[in-house]
C-alpha cells in the first residue's frame, strides 16, 4: 500500500502544479484584459467629452463672430451716407467682443476702373482722411478697403485702407459669392502677405444690401481670423483639453484645407471627427488623444496586475511541484556472519531432553 501511495503522489503532484499554473495564467490574463478594457472605456468617454467640448467651443465662437458681422452689415445697410464715425459706432460691439485671433474689420466697396479717383475723394470726404486707393493692374473692377478698424489687441498688422483685393484669391472669391448669394460667406484658408507669423487665416464676408424694394448693393463688411491663434484661445477658454487635432475646411469639390492645427501630449491612439457648418462652408473638427493620458493615473494598473499575477502564479506552481523524497534514519541492521563448515562441527549436538 505504501508503494501505491507514493506512486499516486508522484503522478498527481505534477498534475496539480500544471493545474495551478493554467488556472493562475487564465485568471491573470482575464483580469488584466478586463482592467485594460475598463481603462479604454474610461479613456473613450473622456475623449468623447473633450471632443464635444472643443467642437461646441469652436462652433459657438465662429457662429458668434459671424453673427456680429451680420449685425454690423445690417446696421450699415440702413445708413445711406456712411462716414468713418458711423462705421466706428457700428463696429463698436465687434471691437468690444474681442474675438480670438481676429483681424481688423473693414468696409470694402466695389469701384470700376474709371471711377477710382472719384471714389478716393468721396471716401476722404466721408472721414477716411489720407485714403489712397491702390488698384491692382489688369482689373476692370476693384475691391477697395476704404474704412478699417482694429479689433482689440489683434489684427494690428492688417492690410492698410486703400488695398485692392480684386483678382484671383480666396478673399476675392468669397466677396463675389457673398454679393451674389446675399449671405455671409467664409473664404478658403490662405496665408496673408502682411502676417509675420505666416499662419493660415480665413475671412468672413458679410454683404451690405439695402432693404428697399429694389435692393442696392453697397459693399462688404469683412474680417478674418488667424486659425492658430483662434484655436489656441478658444481651447484655452474651455480649459486644457489634453487632446490634439485639426480644423479642416471642405470645399464644394470635396477638397480639404487645414485651417489650423494644435498638438497635445502623448502618442494619440484615439480619434474623433465631426462636421459642422460655418457660414456657407462645411468644416470638420478632427481630434486625437492618448488613451494613457486620458485614462488618468491608473493607466498602468492592467500591466501591474499582469506582472504580479504571473509572478504569483509561478510561485504557487513551484510550491505544488513534487520534491524528491528524503531517506529517514533507522536502526542499523545487524551484520551476519557467514555460516561455515567448521562452525557447524563446533555446534553442540542437541537431542531429546536428558541425552547428549
Amino acid at each position: 500500500m505504501g508503494k501505491r501511495g507514493d506512486g499516486a503522489r508522484r503522478v498527481t503532484s505534477p498534475l496539480l502544479s500544471v493545474s495551478v499554473l493554467l488556472a493562475g495564467l487564465t485568471v491573470t490574463v482575464l483580469s488584466s484584459a478586463a482592467l485594460y478594457g475598463a481603462q479604454r472605456d474610461i479613456a473613450g468617454r473622456v475623449m468623447d467629452q473633450r471632443h464635444r467640448t472643443a467642437l461646441a467651443a469652436v462652433r459657438a465662437e465662429t457662429e458668434r463672430f459671424r453673427g456680429l458681422l451680420d449685425s454690423v452689415a445690417a446696421g450699415i445697410a440702413t445708413d445711406s451716407h456712411l462716414t468713418w464715425e458711423d462705421f466706428d459706432v457700428a463696429t463698436g460691439p465687434l471691437a468690444d467682443a474681442g474675438p480670438a485671433g481676429a483681424t481688423p474689420v473693414a468696409f470694402l466697396v466695389s469701384v470700376p476702373e474709371d471711377d477710382v479717383a472719384a471714389a478716393q475723394q468721396r471716401w476722404r470726404d466721408h472721414g477716411a482722411s489720407g485714403l489712397v486707393l491702390r488698384p491692382n493692374p489688369g482689373n476692370d473692377v476693384h475691391y477697395f478697403r476704404v474704412l478699417s478698424r482694429a479689433l482689440g489687441d489683434a489684427g494690428q498688422a492688417g492690410p492698410r485702407p486703400g488695398t485692392d483685393v480684386a483678382g484671383a484669391g480666396p478673399l476675392s472669391t468669397a466677396l463675389e459669392l457673398a454679393r451674389d448669394t446675399h449671405r455671409t460667406t467664409v473664404s478658403d484658408p490662405y496665408v496673408p502677405i502682411h502676417d509675420p507669423d505666416g499662419q493660415p487665416s480665413f475671412a468672413f464676408a458679410a454683404p451690405v444690401w439695402t432693404r428697399a424694394n429694389t435692393p442696392e448693393f453697397r459693399g462688404w463688411v469683412v474680417s478674418g481670423l488667424h486659425g492658430g491663434t483662434f484655436l489656441r484661445d478658444v481651447l484655452r477658454a474651455v480649459g486644457d483639453s489634453g487632446i490634439s487635432g485639426e480644423l479642416v475646411a471642405v470645399d464644394g469639390d470635396g477638397g480639404r484645407d487645414t485651417v489650423a492645427s494644435w498638438a497635445g501630449p502623448g502618442e494619440p491612439d484615439l480619434r474623433r471627427s465631426d462636421p459642422f457648418e460655418v457660414g456657407d462652408r462645411q468644416w470638420v473638427l478632427e481630434t486625437r488623444g492618448d488613451s494613457r493620458q486620458l485614462a488618468g493615473t491608473g493607466w498602468y494598473l492592467p500591466m501591474t496586475v499582469l506582472t504580479g499575477g504571473l509572478v504569483l502564479t509561478g510561485l504557487l506552481a513551484r510550491l505544488a511541484y513534487p520534491r524528491p523524497p528524503f531517506a529517514e534514519p533507522g536502526p542499523r541492521p545487524r551484520r551476519r556472519r557467514p555460516v561455515t563448515a567448521a562452525a557447524v562441527r563446533r555446534a553442540p549436538a542437541t537431542g531429546p531432553a536428558g541425552t547428549a
